[in-house]
């Protein structure tokens, strides 16, 4: 049996005898999406981007400059904030 289908069982026996493959993969999924998001918000929190975006918008370059930060990474944060 492979390791997936066997995890898969373990976790049927022990919770919803009904759960299938799939809702265990959807659920990993979603505990993994959500450790991200909650990653990028304590970054967020960390370098303070909330209070710096008091006085109006500014480019993810303009950030960078100010948080000591790499322009392409916080870029990557800031998009993948918008989209959870």
């Amino acid at each position: 049996m492979n390791p997936i289908a066997r995890d898969a069982t373990l976790f049927r026996h022990r919770g919803n005898p009904d759960m299938t493959r799939r809702d265990v993969r959807d659920d990993l999924l979603e505990l993994i999406l959500g450790f991200q998001v909650s990653q990028a918000i304590h970054v967020t929190v960390t370098l303070g981007l909330a209070d710096r975006l008091t006085s109006g918008p500014k480019t993810s370059c303009e950030l960078a400059a100010v948080t000591d930060t790499h322009p392409l990474a916080l870029y990557r944060l800031m998009r993948a904030l918008a989209r959870s």
